[in-house]
C-alpha cells in the first residue's frame, strides 16, 4: 500500500506547479540577445518538459517563455512574448505561473 501511495505521488508531481499557481525563482544567467535564460528551478520544483509560463513581478506581467531543456534543479527558458525587458537582469527574482502553450 505503501509503495503505491509513493508512485501515485511521483506520478502526479508535475502537476504541483499547475495547483500551486506560482513559484519564486530567479533569473541566473542570460544570453547575450536576453531571449534565454537559466532559472535556478526545475524537476523537483515541479517543473515539465516543454512547459510554459508567464514570468511576473509583484505589480505586473514582464514575458512568457517556453522550457527548453530541463534538469533536477534548473532549466533553460525561452522568451516569446516580452512586456517589460527592464527586468531582464541576472540575478532578479520574479514569480513563475504555469501557463498553456500559446499558438503564434
Amino acid at each position: 500500500m505503501q509503495v503505491f501511495v509513493l508512485l501515485v505521488t511521483l506520478t502526479f508531481s508535475p502537476i504541483i506547479l499547475a495547483k500551486t499557481q506560482h513559484i519564486r525563482a530567479r533569473l541566473m544567467k542570460l544570453s547575450t540577445d536576453k531571449k534565454v535564460f537559466l532559472l535556478n528551478k526545475g524537476k523537483e520544483d515541479g517543473l515539465v518538459e516543454k512547459g510554459h509560463a508567464t514570468f511576473h513581478t509583484h505589480e505586473k506581467k514582464v514575458f512568457r517563455a517556453e522550457i527548453l531543456q530541463l534538469s533536477p534543479s534548473r532549466s533553460i527558458w525561452q522568451i516569446y512574448k516580452l512586456e517589460d525587458g527592464s527586468v531582464l537582469v541576472e540575478n532578479y527574482a520574479l514569480e513563475v505561473r504555469s501557463a498553456s502553450a500559446v499558438t503564434l
